[in-house]
This record gives C-alpha cells, structure tokens and sequence, in this order.
C-alpha cells in the first residue's frame, strides 16, 4: 500500500476476526474481498489501506447479517488497539487535555478521519471528520468509533457517565432500542456531524488516573512518531473543494456538509488554524487552475468555469494574480522551458 492513500494500523483491525467467526462468516474471504491480507493480524504497526478497512466492517455487517457490527465490535474488543493514544487519554489531567492530545497526534494510528473538540458554552462535542468519499463506506466503522469514544469518556469520568446524545451523519441502520443498549443514552441520526456531545464543564473534572511522568513519555514518543496530518481540518476543505468544483456549489454550506461538520464549527476551526475558506479556496483553484493550463486539454473559457468564475476576464485576472502571467504567457513559457 502506499502512503499517499488514507491508511490506518493493522491493529484496527483487533478483535475483526473473532466476532466475523462467532457470527458465522468467514473473515479471511472478507478482509480479501477487500484487498488486505489474512495474515495482517501478526504485523498489528504495518500500514494498511483505510478505505479497505471501511469496505471490510460493511462487507462483515451484510454477510453476517448483523446490522449492529460496528456496535459490537466497538464493545467487545480491548481499547488497546489504539495504542499509545488510549493511553494518552486515560492519564491526562482531565477530559480537555486527554482529547486534545488525542487529536493532536492520531496520525499515529489513522491518516484517514480527523477528530476535533468543539467546546461551546455549555456543550462540548468530539466529532469525528471524514471526506464524503470515505464517509459513504464508513457507516459501521463510525459507529464501532463512537462506541470507543464513549468507552475512552468512561474511562476519565467513570463507567455509568451518560453524555447528552450521539450525533451519526447517516440514518439509522439499527433500531432505537439497539442503539440506546449500546450508547445508553439519545442517537440523533442523519444529523450534520457524527460525534459525542457532552456537558463543557465535564470536561474539566480531574482525571483520577492521571500520572505527569507517564504522560511526558508517551508526549514524547507520540510527538516523534506522528507524521503531518494530511487529513486536519484544512486538508479536508481542500479536498471537499477539489471535490465540489464545477457543481456550481462551492460554498461553505456545502463544504461543511461534505466534511461533516457545522459551518460555524468549521469557520470557527479555520480561525484557529490562522486561514480562511477564501484563502483555501483561492489557494485550490490556483493548483486546478495551473493543471488545466498545463494539460491544455479544455478550453480557457471551461476552465474559467470549473473554477467557478463567471467569465474568462475574470479567471485571467486570477491566473496572473497567482501566476504573474496571463494562462497562454504562462502555458508558452512553460512550453519553452521544457
């Protein structure tokens, strides 16, 4: 596999094959189905294609029948399939500081959903953000996640805390009933994110686990292991823009749907990363911009559309905004270059 592809650690895979068994499917076929090896489970660091992994946890819910896959397989397997970031989780100070890191360093694991804390006033939420293009395969393996966040919220602030309510992006796959036996408390479905909400003021309670030399080790070693998110919060409107170019609907509504988070909350995040949505957005249609020119393959006046302008004089006076050049100076000189 390569890592210009969303992967994830083998060892998200821990407790997959069992539970395909106890339910009377055949995980070896379905993790080939999918393009991963059935000997995977001894190598539990090596890389592996996070879309496969997706493809696996839907395959498993259709062969066996079990529409709650996801939701067992979050409950039943030990959490340290996540490695050091469980832990890192269940020896911070509080709550905040557990998840933050959390969040910080899940590259570590996963290159291929980007969780993020919006604390507001009186409610906080830890979201879970993935492109349309995987979110469309990721039904179950967001609701084993969301099982494991809760679980991770147990572990801080004890086992019968209930937060306010489970936020999923698609609808509803397993009946009420079900999904309150496995989150115990309200799952709002087809909502705009997918994530657990809580009271703010809980996440300040101090952790009683919590051990600063035991944390300094595992910040070291997360923060020399963690490659550059190609999935934050950036990342993710760039591609959801590449995406959403030429639909005529590249705004922030839609990209903000796309990715699975509110539009506040999304601005918001923006804000902190020190760029806006119109810089991103410029900084897209300059690359797409320059692939058209070179390929030379579409008209000016079709790219100038793609792009979202309304004409051709306004996409030149872009292109030499980003470039310097005019599309057919920049093109020619190209041409003479190479």
């Amino acid at each position: 596999m390569r890592l210009t592809e969303t992967a994830v650690r083998a060892r998200t895979l821990d407790g997959f094959v069992p539970l395909v068994h106890e339910l009377g499917a055949d995980p070896v076929q379905i993790l080939s189905r999918v393009g991963i090896r059935a000997d995977i489970a001894a190598c539990p660091l090596e890389w592996i294609s996070f879309p496969a992994v997706l493809r696996a946890y839907e395959v498993a819910a259709t062969q066996t029948g079990c529409r709650a896959f996801g939701l067992r397989l979050g409950t039943i397997r030990q959490l340290g399939f996540l490695g050091p970031l469980q832990l890192i989780v269940s020896y911070s100070q509080n709550l905040r500081s557990g998840f933050e890191a959390f969040c910080r360093f899940v590259s570590v694991h996963n290159t291929g959903c980007q969780p993020y804390l919006d604390v507001g006033p009186e409610a906080a939420t830890f979201q879970l953000m993935m492109t349309s293009r995987l979110r469309r395969w990721g039904q179950q393996w967001i609701e084993e996640s969301l099982v494991t966040a809760l679980r991770l919220l147990r572990g801080c602030l004890g086992e019968r805390y209930v937060p306010r309510f489970i936020s999923l992006r698609h609808a509803a796959i397993s009946d009420r009933a079900t999904y309150e036996r496995y989150f115990g408390t309200e799952v709002r479905t087809q909502a705009h994110m997918d994530g657990v909400t809580i009271d703010s003021r809980d996440l300040e309670i101090v952790n009683a686990r919590q051990d600063d030399r035991v944390l300094s080790v595992l910040t070291d070693y997360l923060r020399a292991d963690a490659m550059p998110l190609r999935t934050d919060v950036n990342g993710l409107v760039k591609v959801a823009l590449r995406r959403l170019l030429g639909t005529g609907d590249i705004s922030v509504e839609s990209v903000a749907d796309d990715i699975g988070i509110h539009k506040r909350t999304l601005q918001r995040r923006l804000q902190d990363t020190g760029t806006t949505f119109a810089e991103l957005l410029d900084e897209v249609r300059a690359d797409v911009a320059r692939h058209h020119v070179a390929a030379g393959r579409l008209p000016l006046t079709r790219v100038a559309l793609l792009l979202g302008f309304s004409d051709q004089s306004a996409f030149n006076h872009a292109f030499r905004r980003w470039y310097q050049r005019s599309p057919s100076e920049w093109a020619a000189a190209r041409a003479d270059f190479h």
